[in-house]
């Protein structure tokens, strides 16, 4: 590429796997479109040739299904002082954006936000020698379901599209930082997600510890333990504590699906209000 790319370049990697060759090459800002080109095919690549990929090379993913897919991108000297600079705001449109796109069950922040790698590190030189830092973005599990990757493929273009223009325009970060300081209905749509995924942690522990209490109730009642027992307790009583645990489980399965039905609505309001940045 031309020496212009010494704006923001981007590759892809995956996690645990140094040496994998599944790798964009250094993309300038002119060159973006082939980038997210790219990340709207990247379904078909995951659930086809990565999967035939994988499972002819299962020594290079030792992580998997938990190898994550990095974005990163290469900057100047000038885009690490931006960067370093406003460091509070790119962190905060990450975080938005990570909200707004991320898959629920496979939530990540964009990680880099203004912090920076020296080319001490020999790995970096790999992705642009001729710059000095690397603003690195990990949005999804590559075990995601397509749906899942689908979204998170849709915040990566919009990522990607955002930040050559926010690393190069001086005026751009002023302008989002002040966008940020003042849309309420960002602030408050964040704010409303991050309560859900709360709420939705608390229920998944639950929901993960339940099945095996009743597995472990109804092996204890099978191998008449039960006569064990104290006579006040019995097996009525055990056969009672049965059916309010699968009840509490049904419970928790119905009010888990609502709060992911609201999560899937709540965030279409902020990615509405996120093309404010744009």
């Amino acid at each position: 590429p031309a020496e212009g790319l010494s704006t923001v370049g981007a590759e892809i990697e995956v996690l645990n796997n140094n040496n994998a060759e599944i790798r964009l090459p250094i993309v300038s800002q002119e060159n973006i479109q082939p980038l997210l080109r790219f990340f709207a095919d990247f379904s078909v690549l995951t659930n086809q040739k990565f999967e035939e990929f994988r499972k002819n090379n299962p020594e290079k993913f030792p992580g998997y299904p938990h190898s994550n897919l990095h974005l990163n991108f290469s900057l100047t000297q000038e885009q690490e002082k931006i960067a370093k600079h406003h460091s509070k705001v790119l962190e905060d449109v990450s975080y938005c954006y990570s909200l707004a796109y991320s898959p629920f069950s496979r939530l990540a922040y964009l990680e880099g936000a203004g912090s920076v790698r020296n080319t001490i590190d020999a790995d970096f030189d790999r992705i642009n020698p001729r710059t000095i830092a690397r603003y690195q973005t990990r949005f999804f599990s590559l075990g995601g379901s397509k749906d899942e990757i689908k979204s998170s493929l849709a915040g990566i273009g919009k990522i990607s599209f955002l930040l050559p223009e926010l690393f190069n325009n001086p005026d751009k970060p002023e302008r989002i930082k002040k966008e940020l300081e003042e849309n309420v209905e960002i602030q408050n749509r964040a704010l409303e997600l991050k309560w859900i995924i709360e709420q939705v942690n608390e229920i998944d522990e639950r929901r993960v510890r339940l099945p095996r209490e009743i597995s472990d109730m109804k092996a204890l009642k099978t191998a008449g333990e039960i006569v064990k027992l104290e006579p006040a307790i019995g097996a009525k009583a055990l056969e009672e504590d049965i059916k309010d645990k699968e009840a509490e489980l049904k419970a928790l399965d119905q009010k888990n699906a609502k709060f992911r039905t609201y999560f899937a609505r709540v965030q279409e309001m902020l990615q509405v209000e996120l093309l404010r940045f744009a």
